[in-house]
């Protein structure tokens, strides 16, 4: 009789909704108890100590540790990225410094670009400096003090090529 196969058919999913939800709630918690080990483990927060802590709490801990994790990613490439390039700008400009060796300079520049830097413009009278550029002061605070060199003045190839990492 096709009335009792849809009946039975609206029995049996009435008598696993609940199990099927209870399931469900069952990998919630376990979720939610790995990440709070987890988030324990790599932030010492013994807030994270309690076993009873509540639910919307441990995913408030986690947004906040992945947001300062990627605020710290960011910094990290943004000052890798900084730190090429000045590299490239001081291999350009001092490039024209007597007793540099251009081929090593060449070198470096392949090194980290792939390409040889492209030439500095002379200046416009066509002299050149007679000493040697002036040597940029070092030290902590050296970096506030510092000018960027604009992008455009870059190999084209900084953007495009990927960065060796000392890492996998």
């Amino acid at each position: 009789d096709p009335n009792c196969i849809q009946t039975d058919k609206i029995r049996n999913m009435t008598l696993l909704k609940p199990e099927v939800e209870r399931r469900r709630r069952e990998r919630m918690n376990r979720s939610l108890e790995s990440l709070r080990m987890l988030l324990l483990r790599e932030t010492h927060n013994q807030v994270l100590n309690n076993q009873r802590i509540e639910k919307a709490e441990i995913l408030e801990h986690t947004v906040l540790f992945l947001q300062s994790t990627g605020s710290q990613k960011l910094h990290f490439r943004q000052g890798f990225s900084t730190c090429l390039e000045r590299a490239t700008y001081f291999l350009r400009v001092e490039k024209e410094t007597p007793g540099l060796d251009e081929s090593l300079t060449n070198t470096l520049c392949r090194h980290l670009h792939g390409s040889p830097p492209p030439p500095v413009p002379a200046p416009a009278t066509g002299l050149q400096p007679a000493s040697p550029l002036p040597r940029r002061p070092t030290g902590p605070n050296v970096s506030r003090k510092l000018n960027r060199p604009p992008a455009a003045h870059l190999p084209p190839s900084t953007a495009s090529q990927a960065v060796w990492r000392p890492w996998p």
